[in-house]
């Protein structure tokens, strides 16, 4: 089956689905992954989402991984991406109960596309085919926000979160602590970061190289306290950010020290 998905061979998958069938092996999601990958090949989206619909209404549980190469196939395509989410229109009025994950894969395909705005109205529609956004989805959405630097967005959507009593995960966490890390104005960084450690999530090591960068880049000495977090949670510091680091201090041993009075007229405004 994996060799018929590879290579864009849905009949084939199908005729393997049936042989194992035949010698007692019930169908698992992996199999009818391969069938989908398989469609997803040769193009045939619509196809790809019936074998979800076949799956739900065989009692198996797929997965936003399941439905991962709808997302890979039209990702790249607007159109394809409008293609799709009205197949999944036509087929919900002809009764045909969808999961979840393939209305989740085609918002996902629209925040890849770069339309954080049409993946926006996607997401909204979602409870008039009986669904509700999940963590993985407004994570993604979040990565939309990031890209676009579009920190008003992501703060609806944290509210929205909220509201729907839904507990962010780790990812949650960072991709907010990032989404502030866009802006020019970054304390609320500083902010997520402990919270999300008062939640219990580690931080992972990208998500302090970034905080320090951002921190380097502006001359904000709280990059030490970053840098000495890291250090404590075991990570090993990339070459480049220790070279960012080095230059920096370098930086700041070469600048010429000033007096007190000179300070205290800098601190005046330039008054005596």
């Amino acid at each position: 089956m994996n060799a018929a998905a590879r290579n864009g061979l849905p009949d084939l998958a199908t005729e393997v689905l049936k042989m194992i069938q035949t010698i007692g092996v019930s169908p698992q999601e992996h199999h009818f992954a391969a069938i989908i990958e398989a469609f997803c090949k040769r193009g045939w989206i619509k196809e790809a989402i019936l074998v979800l619909d076949l799956m739900a209404s065989s009692g198996i549980e797929s997965s936003i991984g399941t439905a991962e190469p709808i997302a890979e196939c039209i990702q790249h395509s607007a159109e394809k991406i409008d293609v799709a989410w009205n197949q999944v229109k036509q087929l919900h009025q002809e009764d045909h109960h969808l999961h979840v994950s393939i209305y989740q894969t085609i918002i996902m395909a629209a925040v890849a596309n770069g339309d954080l705005t049409k993946a926006l109205a996607f997401c909204r529609a979602l409870p008039d085919f009986g669904h509700s956004p999940s963590v993985d989805l407004y994570n993604h959405l979040l990565q939309g926000c990031i890209h676009s630097a579009n920190r008003q967005v992501g703060d609806e959507l944290l509210s929205k979160m909220k509201s729907a009593k839904l507990k962010p995960n780790r990812e949650t966490h960072e991709n907010f602590i990032r989404l502030c890390l866009t802006q020019d104005v970054y304390e609320d960084a500083f902010f997520y970061l402990e919270e999300m450690k008062a939640a219990k999530h580690k931080p992972s090591s990208s998500t302090y190289t970034t905080l320090i960068e951002k921190c380097l880049s502006l001359n904000d000495k709280r990059y030490r306290i970053a840098l000495q977090e890291m250090k404590e949670c075991g990570y090993i510091i990339p070459a480049s950010l220790q070279n960012q680091i080095e230059i920096k201090e370098k930086q700041k041993d070469a600048a010429p020290s000033i007096s007190e009075d000179e300070q205290r007229f800098i601190e005046r405004g330039g008054l005596v």
